[in-house]
């Protein structure tokens, strides 16, 4: 398959992807995404590279970068590159300055193809920095030397002020939701793409005995009503809307989110968590020592220990669930969520 490589300043916003080649003169970054600063002889570009889950990417100055299928759209008036590797087919392959094109440094996909324009782009785009071998060095030289040292400076600039933006957007985001939510009554069904912090400060042992709760779910109306129900010991519960017994017994965690003013909390159902191999036998475990047949403190601990390290430094969004309970004199509000999504998950 033949690509159509396009130079930096003819990139346009567009919702169809596109391929082109850099130099990069600057290497940030942000939130486990990579931010380049790109370069060729007709323009700078910056692209947001977020890797594959556990992917490692070695960026290095003044390598030749050659992306395929990155999405190009605007930044603050500016375009931007975004390049979220494996989604529809987006790649990067990346040369050291002067490098052989058979042997790049960075290989993002295993189904990589070499393009008749390797060459060529690798050995212009390294000459763009490259200053001469012989001593003596021209004034004009000195002075693209110079530019290419403020463009790296400009760039460290440029991006703080672009990422002091995203999180003060994001933080008001947050403010105008939860007062939205607040807002609501228990039993209303809420949804919101917001991004929601972990406090992680919830994970001190004075909080251990809240962050476990044990849910009973209706097998035969759950999908349709999305109704659960807390409990503190193995009872038959009847169904609050087909009358029919609860016989689903799950595990839940508790998570607080880290917003000022209110006290939001999560609970979890840990089929939704991801990241440890060992949360699904743990929560096992514990409905079976909810049902009395074994009790392990030391196992408790150990499943709390686990879930906190999964969730430590996760976000939360694309969240869907039902408020559970709501206090307007400590701004309180529980949310039982039956879908997420995670930001940022540790492994």
């Amino acid at each position: 398959m033949s690509y159509v490589y396009k130079r930096i300043r003819d990139l346009e916003a567009s919702p169809q992807p596109q391929h082109f080649y850099g130099k990069l003169i600057f290497h940030g970054v942000h939130d486990k995404q990579h931010v380049l600063l790109l370069k060729d002889e007709t323009g700078l570009i910056y692209v947001w590279v977020k890797p594959k889950e556990n992917q490692v990417l070695r960026f290095q100055l003044r390598q030749v970068i050659r992306f395929h299928r990155c999405v190009i759209g605007w930044q603050h008036s500016s375009v931007k590159g975004t390049a979220t590797i494996g989604k529809a087919g987006c790649h990067l392959v990346a040369w050291p300055a002067s490098g052989n094109p058979l042997h790049p440094v960075i290989i993002s996909s295993k189904e990589w193809t070499r393009s008749p324009e390797d060459r060529e782009r690798i050995e212009t785009l390294s000459k763009v920095e490259r200053r001469p071998q012989e001593k003596k060095v021209t004034v004009e030289e000195m002075a693209n030397k110079l530019i290419e040292v403020r463009e790296g400076q400009r760039a460290k600039v440029i991006v703080s002020s672009w990422i002091k933006r995203v999180r003060q957007d994001e933080d008001e985001k947050l403010h105008l939701t939860t007062k939205e939510l607040y807002a609501q009554w228990p039993g209303t069904l809420v949804e919101s793409k917001s991004n929601f912090p972990i406090d992680r400060s919830f994970f001190d042992e004075e909080y251990a005995e809240e962050f476990v709760q044990f849910f009973r779910k209706c097998k035969h109306c759950f999908d349709d009503v999305k109704k659960v129900k807390y409990i503190r010991e193995d009872n038959p519960i009847k169904c609050p809307n087909c009358k029919k017994t609860m016989k689903e017994l799950e595990v839940a965690v508790r998570v607080r989110i880290d917003v000022d003013g209110f006290n939001f909390i999560f609970t979890i159902p840990i089929r939704l968590v991801e990241g440890h191999e060992n949360l699904p036998n743990l929560s096992d475990y514990l409905t079976e020592m909810a049902k009395g047949k074994k009790d392990d403190e030391r196992k408790m601990i150990r499943f709390c220990r686990m879930a906190q390290r999964t969730l430590w430094d996760a976000t939360l969004t694309g969240i869907r669930g039902r408020i559970m309970g709501r206090s307007e004199n400590l701004n309180f509000v529980e949310i039982f969520l039956f879908e997420l999504q995670f930001l940022d998950l540790s492994n």
